[in-house]
């Protein structure tokens, strides 16, 4: 049975997915430049992965439960070994 995985993303793959979904109908050019400086600062900063859920109904509450799993060891690893500032 397939479940859910992730795939580290690198500082310049995450920065390309802030960017892509972020909000870039706006025509303020003063905004884009606040809003690259703060994703550009997230995907330095801040570890970033690709989440892959299998696309089955049945299988939802395993892919449920293995999420919150990855995200809870994240935030232990986080909390256990902050990054050095």
């Amino acid at each position: 049975m397939e479940s859910a995985r992730r795939t580290p993303l690198n500082s310049a793959d995450c920065l390309k997915r802030l960017l892509v979904h972020g909000f870039g109908e706006i025509s303020i050019k003063t905004a884009w430049a606040t809003q690259f400086a703060a994703y550009t600062s997230i995907a330095r900063t801040v570890p970033s992965y690709d989440l892959v859920v299998p696309d089955a109904l049945p299988r939802l509450n395993a892919s449920v439960a293995a999420v919150r799993e990855m995200i809870a060891e994240q935030a232990f690893q986080a909390v256990s070994h902050p990054a050095e500032t």
